[in-house]
């Protein structure tokens, strides 16, 4: 009886013991936040970071997310932040371009806590930011725009005129007018990266100048919508909106971000945390085109394909010279490229084919 409750003492002992020094804890793990700029059900920004976290719950067994949404892009992010390490997050995606701003001043207070940066690029030893070569998408959807369109004229709606909105605009247009020089583009800007009013308004605007295709680089369906109303095409942003006008929806550019927050997380795991920005391209799937429209004629499927083929080889730069702007400046010579890194940042003028100005 007394060796059974010597045992039986033992054996609680071994369950009570803390793991060894190097051995952790099997059940403890790694806590991920995200924090979002605007509402899932909403933003088709926020819906592309949203399906990406999935991915990332769906191939990592090991993490424990939590996410945030509906933050505004200012100092309000900071206690949020604060409040998500104080509850044992050490990895912090930053998903709005104006929170970058705000990211060093905590990464500094707490040098093991990992924030991971989309869109802006702040910079510090536990800092790193991604974004992806939208450009390349956007030159596709150009094309099959330029192919699809009847009466010439396009309509771009963007939500600032800032230069990764700008390059992609540039970008599209380049798309349209390698396949159809007679084409021009009108672009709008909604000044709001979600307002559904206001996105509809500068729908309305280009469809009444004689568009008969409307982009955006918006996050709502609004500019869909609007083009469905008027029996137009439209074509959307982030995510997939085909659900909104199935009839209308032509075709759009998506973010698939999941491979990428599975190889981040991974790095961390494995403390081989790399500050360099990442940016995705057509090649390794992060940036797509969605699927056409079954109305697209084989044409102007075969267009867009071969144009992917020539991007992703690099037989095709996007930004090659010459280049000149809607006002006839050469802005990028015979003989040189724009590279994404240079479009992104410095883009503020529109290229010749385009109505409209940055201003």
């Amino acid at each position: 009886m007394k060796r059974h409750i010597i045992f039986g003492l033992a054996a609680l002992a071994a369950i009570a013991a803390p793991p060894l020094a190097g051995q952790g804890n099997a059940e403890e793990k790694l806590k991920v936040a995200f924090i979002e700029f605007a509402q899932t059900s909403g933003s088709s920004w926020v819906r592309a970071n949203f399906e990406g976290t999935k991915y990332l719950e769906a191939h990592d067994p090991n993490i424990e997310v939590t996410r945030v949404d509906a933050i505004s892009e200012g100092p309000n992010v900071v206690p949020v932040m604060n409040s998500l390490i104080a509850k044992g997050n050490t990895v912090l995606f930053l998903n709005g371009y104006g929170f970058g701003t705000f990211v060093p001043e905590v990464a500094k207070k707490h040098p093991d806590v990992h924030f991971v940066v989309q869109m802006s690029e702040p910079t510090g030893p536990n800092i790193t930011s991604y974004y992806g070569k939208l450009e390349e998408a956007r030159y596709l959807e150009g094309v099959l725009a330029g192919k699809m369109t009847k009466t010439n004229v396009i309509g771009f709606v963007g939500g600032f005129p800032y230069s990764p909105v700008v390059s992609g605009a540039n970008a599209f247009t380049l798309g349209v007018r390698s396949v159809n020089p007679q084409a021009k583009v009108i672009a709008t800007w909604a000044n709001s990266w979600y307002d559904p009013p206001k996105e509809k308004e500068a729908a309305d605007s280009v469809l009444a100048a004689g568009a008969d295709i409307v982009v955006n680089h918006c996050d709502s369906s609004a500019t869909l919508q609007a083009a469905a109303a008027k029996g137009k095409w439209g074509m959307t942003s982030n995510a997939d909106w085909s659900s909104a006008a199935p009839a209308a929806f032509l075709s759009g550019t998506a973010w698939n971000w999941g491979p990428y927050y599975v190889k981040i997380v991974k790095e961390i795991e494995e403390k081989k945390f790399d500050t360099t920005r990442y940016i995705g391209s057509l090649a390794d799937g992060i940036v797509m085109l969605l699927p056409f429209n079954s109305a697209v004629p084989e044409d102007a499927r075969q267009a867009v394909e071969a144009a992917k083929k020539k991007i992703i080889s690099g037989e095709l730069k996007i930004f090659a010279g010459p280049i000149e702007d809607n006002q006839g400046k050469l802005r990028i010579p015979a003989g040189q490229v724009m590279d994404h890194a240079e479009a992104t940042a410095k883009m503020d003028w529109l290229v010749a084919g385009i109505q409209g100005s940055t201003k």
